[in-house]
């Protein structure tokens, strides 16, 4: 399933050194229910003529796409993508670093099939492209069909949270003979951990502000908004305070959802400076 869409705005100075921003999408269905939050964003920044274009579908892994025809005509046809973003599936990453696991190894090998794999491919393909890796958040803890929580990660959102983020940071840098250091040109989204910081500072037992659907995985529109909120600051480098775009929330929701954000995107670019 691929879909276009573009946003055409007045010409300005954008954090790419082009008159168009191209940004490519590619991941399942946390991908499908978010995006139209950052297509928001860039929108309603005056600054930004952008076109997001989306390669995705329910479920997928990323290792599904490394052959995808689809997604390869993309890369290797004339467009010049800015951006690409990768969203592995949801479980996947943290299933993949957990080593108290019994499928861990196979869950690492299914894991290390995609991503690295997708990234070489695509830098081959498009030197010039900035990766953005989607780092997406931990189950609502709560009835869950998957019961992926509770099954894996004893019910603790922190736990899973741990192991998706070293799986999604692995992905820019691991060291050893096999390694590699993507640091020059893959980045990472912190949505995951805005909203972690989002349920810490607000509890997950106020429906208001609830950022996960019912089935307590995917996104509500307060999440999806504040995941377009942590990509908009990540690729332009502005805060999404500096732009009038709410989402359809009330304002009082959207501007601490907007201050998660910029929370979560300095302590990510704090620490990539450190590394």
């Amino acid at each position: 399933m691929k879909t276009v869409v573009l946003m055409c705005c007045l010409a300005g100075t954008l954090l790419v050194q082009a008159e168009e921003m191209n940004i490519l999408m590619v991941g399942n269905s946390y991908t499908m229910q978010s995006w139209e939050m950052l297509n928001g964003f860039l929108a309603a920044d005056p600054a930004v003529d952008a076109s997001i274009t989306l390669q995705v579908a329910g479920g997928k892994k990323l290792f599904e796409f490394v052959e995808d025809e689809e997604l390869l005509d993309l890369l290797n046809g004339d467009t010049k993508w800015n951006f690409v973003v990768l969203q592995d599936q949801s479980q996947l990453p943290a299933l993949a670093f957990n080593p108290d696991l019994p499928d861990v190894e196979e869950n690492r090998a299914a894991f290390d099939a995609g991503g690295p794999r997708l990234i070489e491919l695509i830098h081959r393909a498009q030197p010039q492209v900035e990766i953005v890796l989607f780092e997406t958040w931990a189950r609502h803890p709560g009835p869950e069909k998957w019961k992926t929580l509770v099954t894996w990660f004893d019910n603790d959102p922190d736990v899973m949270m741990k192991y998706l983020a070293e799986g999604y940071r692995s992905l820019i840098r691991r060291p050893g003979p096999d390694g590699w250091d993507h640091s020059g040109f893959v980045r990472l989204a912190p949505v995951g951990e805005a909203f972690l910081a989002w349920y810490k500072h607000n509890g997950y037992g106020d429906d208001a502000k609830k950022l996960h659907k019912s089935d307590n995985s995917h996104p509500a529109v307060p999440g999806a908004y504040l995941t377009g909120a942590v990509f908009y600051e990540t690729i332009t480098g502005r805060k999404s305070a500096d732009v009038s775009f709410d989402g359809g929330l009330e304002n009082g929701l959207a501007d601490g959802l907007r201050q998660t954000a910029t929370r979560a995107v300095e302590a990510e670019r704090s620490r990539a400076i450190k590394q």
